[in-house]
């Protein structure tokens, strides 16, 4: 679809005036979606006070619980880059968007030890694991890496893993997640990774020494380093 189209369409729902969904071209019309890069300086946002305090449903997002769009709030806060918009309330509410935010923190910390070079090569890789039956995925994993060696000098395929977050979307099912390609550092060595009382061991090809356990609405998030 055109984006100037949505953009009139929410314009209009904004000022009360009626309004039908802009036609569907492209992937969209073929059933699939296709959505453009983010720009690195974005603005993104789960809820916040327009899309909770607002009489217009915004964007579709009217009854979405807090406790459901945490784990879309953490996802947002788990990139390298962007703005990410909060509502004062779920920030209170919700320990895994404090743990978020603090690993957000100490990732930014970390990338602003970087060189020049290096920084400009930082990217965030996505990888979910699918339900058998369809549904919300069982697990979110969310990778930061950079274009470089690993400590021994050793060239690392793919780029070095900076740090990365596993969430659990489920209300009610409880997760182990055992490893993503997105974690993958081939030629790497195996790392064992620390933050509070949480400890994995990560091998080159992505997995782990053991699974990691999550509870329903639960997150866990690292920091690699280099």
């Amino acid at each position: 679809f055109e984006h100037h189209e949505w953009v009139k369409h929410l314009r209009e729902l904004e000022m009360k005036r009626p309004s039908e969904l802009p036609e569907r071209v492209g992937t969209v019309e073929d059933g699939r979606m296709s959505t453009p890069l983010l720009a690195r300086n974005s603005i993104r946002f789960a809820r916040n006070h327009d899309t909770v305090c607002n009489d217009v449903p915004f964007y579709g997002l009217t009854g979405w619980s807090q406790a459901s769009a945490q784990v879309a709030a953490a996802w947002l806060l788990a990139t390298h880059d962007g703005s990410v918009l909060l509502l004062a309330d779920d920030v209170k509410k919700s320990r895994m968007i404090k743990e978020a935010l603090a690993y957000r923190k100490a990732l930014r910390s970390f990338i602003e030890s970087l060189t020049v070079e290096q920084r400009q090569t930082i990217r965030t890789e996505v990888r979910v694991k699918e339900a058998v039956d369809g549904g919300r995925p069982l697990s979110i994993c969310v990778a930061v890496r950079v274009d470089a060696g690993c400590p021994e000098g050793a060239e690392i395929n793919g780029g070095a893993l900076l740090g990365f977050c596993v969430l659990n979307p489920h209300p009610a099912g409880p997760v182990e997640f055992a490893g993503s390609v997105c974690l993958q550092q081939e030629g790497a060595s195996d790392r064992t990774i620390a933050t509070g009382d949480q400890k994995v061991v990560l091998h080159g090809d992505g997995t782990l020494n053991e699974p990691l356990r999550l509870a329903p609405y639960e997150g866990a998030f690292f920091l690699a380093g280099l």
